[in-house]
């Protein structure tokens, strides 16, 4: 794209984009934080289960217990073919066999018998991520003494970071949760990564944000006069420009998370369900709860979970 100041055709002046600066590990780093349940929980990006997100959080994974409870009463009787269903389902890959269900259920008894938690933890993640497709992403691991009532969550460096303290069963559901997500956002960066990333950046890039940045001011300041435009018409090119150059970044940060490199699901209408996706991601919000509960991504997300985890209540009929 053509900007009408040589500034911006250069990436000189804005090298903290980090347009350049990615690097690709796919390799997932695992991270025991805190020694005991009085530890603090903060991290490179601050995310603290507090307020809204704690409520969000909560509520979602109260949400998902009801639903795989629901889904225990109806699977009393679980079956090798049941459990085959399931697995496609959850897993999107229609190809699944039953052969391919009695490995799974063998891996996941393996699992359920690993009497450390850091190690179940970490079994749980190697499971889910390799059964979602997902082993081309950049997804690491932190594992960590949370307080009472908080079970985890993804945050934006794409860091899983799942509760010591919890129970199991909650632990399945918030590993097996998040992958869905994670399986979600390839979907929709392998379709069509600008709208993916433009959904992402219109919730937290409004040009009021933007002219708060010490970029803005600053471009302001420098091109003001300049090829005759008038204060509003620069400001204009400004946002345009600092939106094109966040798209590109951005797009740059997700692609070296290996986010649209994989393979897209073996299922049946998989265009209507991408299209429901981009739908849901453009109107997410966690600022409205029950918005956020009935948003179709964590619909999704919580019917996946609660598949895998009526398969783990049922191991010992399988």
């Amino acid at each position: 794209m053509s900007y009408p100041f040589s500034e911006f055709n250069t990436h000189r002046m804005y090298s903290n984009f980090g347009v350049n600066s990615m690097k690709v590990v796919h390799t997932p780093n695992y991270a025991v934080v805190g020694k005991n349940p009085t530890d603090t929980f903060e991290t490179k990006d601050k995310v603290s289960f507090t307020g809204k997100t704690k409520r969000n959080v909560l509520f979602a994974t109260g949400g998902a217990l009801a639903i795989g409870s629901v889904a225990f009463l109806l699977n009393r009787r679980m079956t090798l073919e049941k459990a085959q269903k399931i697995f496609q389902k959850t897993f999107m890959n229609n190809d699944i066999t039953l052969e391919d269900t009695s490995k799974i259920i063998a891996e996941f008894k393996k699992i359920s018998n690993l009497d450390d938690t850091t190690d179940y933890i970490k079994a749980l993640f190697d499971s889910a991520k390799k059964h979602y497709g997902l082993n081309h992403l950049d997804i690491d691991l932190s594992i960590e003494y949370l307080d009472v009532g908080k079970f985890g969550a993804m945050d934006a460096g794409n860091t899983l970071h799942v509760s010591r303290t919890a129970k199991r069963k909650k632990i399945v559901e918030i590993i097996f949760h998040e992958f869905r997500h994670a399986k979600q956002n390839d979907i929709m960066a392998n379709k069509d990564l600008d709208r993916y990333v433009k959904g992402i950046l219109s919730r937290g890039t409004t040009d009021e944000v933007l002219e708060e940045s010490v970029l803005y001011k600053t471009l302001m300041e420098k091109l003001a006069g300049k090829n005759g435009l008038s204060e509003e018409k620069l400001k204009e090119h400004v946002l345009v420009y600092l939106k094109d150059r966040m798209l590109l970044s951005s797009r740059a940060k997700f692609e070296s998370m290996g986010f649209g490199s994989g393979n897209l699901p073996k299922i049946e209408n998989l265009d209507e369900y991408t299209e429901k996706l981009f739908n849901a991601h453009s109107n997410y919000s966690d600022g409205n709860i029950f918005a956020y509960f009935f948003n179709f991504l964590e619909k999704d997300a919580r019917e996946a979970a609660s598949g895998i985890c009526a398969v783990f209540r049922n191991l010992g009929k399988l």
